[in-house]
């Protein structure tokens, strides 16, 4: 009985691991299949192109990569071209130790030279709000609009109180970071409205009705799950991002402020004042430096704000302000 019942055990194991295995593998082949590639002073930059029409740089969020811009395919489907270029420490990119928002810019100006796209509309989430204004900034002529979502747009540390979690300490955690990685991508394809709530837990300042009724209302939102299931996917593995987040950590940290003293960019702002990831006053500031913009505060979801019937308003919202500020065709 007891031999039976080890080998069970170590059946179960191997299997486990041989799952574990095919996973890690098929996350990196995704992720390839989803970009392209171009060289660059000697360097592979993996990037995005997704649909036709005015250029919308999409800069990622912080923990995230490129491979995310499927996620916003439905601004491929309003006409757009969506481009989403990798940054130093993501999916495998060298990380240079002076390595800095302004530069991340400078490298974006020059993957867009190389694909012969001159104006774009720029577009930050989260994280990537600190390149999106440097870039705005260091490359006003080509910056036409700003659109910030969530943005981190000045001096940024995690929230203690979320940062302190188990969660957030497996992460950070060498020797685990896989594992758990793959654990949260086989639990959200089989439950995710589970990890959404899981999410929302530690982005959003709702109580735990809240979460469910708008976790409910986003999944019953046509393509919303697929689009959930992208965003996860970009998350994974961690070992391929962990490098660049935590480089972007370390400069967010330190004193800086916004820079749009050149940029004369449209600007079109979204922040939940129920964000626990990143704090409302950094809205607040880039009111007070660009007054005339267009600032929204969907409550929804947090730090996730373009999540249910306000994050749909959002996109259309956001859908609205572009097609204010067309780009000339031969601008692009």
């Amino acid at each position: 009985m007891l031999l039976a019942a080890t080998s069970a055990i170590c059946a179960f194991l191997f299997l486990l691991v041989c799952d574990f295995s095919l996973w890690r593998h098929a996350q990196i082949r995704r992720v390839r299949s989803r970009l392209r590639t171009l060289e660059l002073d000697g360097t592979q930059i993996l990037y995005a192109d997704i649909g036709e029409g005015e250029p919308i740089l999409y800069i990622f969020g912080g923990g995230s990569g490129p491979d995310s811009a499927p996620q916003f395919a439905w601004l491929a489907g309003a006409g757009y071209r969506v481009l989403s270029i990798n940054r130093p420490g993501y999916l495998g990119a060298p990380l240079p130790a002076d390595t800095s928002f302004r530069e991340q810019a400078d490298l974006y100006a020059s993957v867009l030279d190389r694909l012969g796209v001159a104006e774009v509309h720029v577009f930050g989430l989260s994280m990537g709000g600190a390149t999106a204004v440097h870039f705005a900034e260091r490359h006003a002529e080509r910056a036409h609009t700003l659109v910030l979502w969530s943005a981190v747009t000045g001096r940024y540390a995690p929230n203690p109180e979320t940062s302190d979690t188990l969660l957030a300490r497996i992460i950070l955690a060498p020797g685990f970071r896989d594992i758990l990685s793959w654990l949260m991508s086989r639990t959200t394809c089989a439950a995710p409205a589970f990890a959404m709530q899981e999410l929302l837990r530690t982005e959003a300042k709702l109580g735990p009705y809240e979460r469910e009724a708008l976790v409910r209302q986003e999944l019953e939102l046509p393509g919303r799950r697929d689009e959930f299931l992208v965003f996860s996917d970009s998350l994974h593995p961690f070992s391929l991002r962990h490098p660049g987040m935590s480089k972007e950590l370390e400069l967010a940290a330190q004193p800086w402020s916004c820079p749009l003293e050149k940029s004369k960019a449209a600007v079109l702002s979204a922040h939940s004042p129920l964000d626990l990831d990143c704090p409302p006053s950094h809205q607040q500031e880039l009111r007070r430096l660009r007054p005339k913009g267009r600032y929204l505060q969907p409550r929804s979801g947090g730090h996730f704000c373009w999540w249910g019937d306000e994050g749909q308003a959002l996109r259309a919202e956001t859908l609205a302000f572009l097609r204010r500020h067309p780009i000339a065709p031969l601008s692009r």
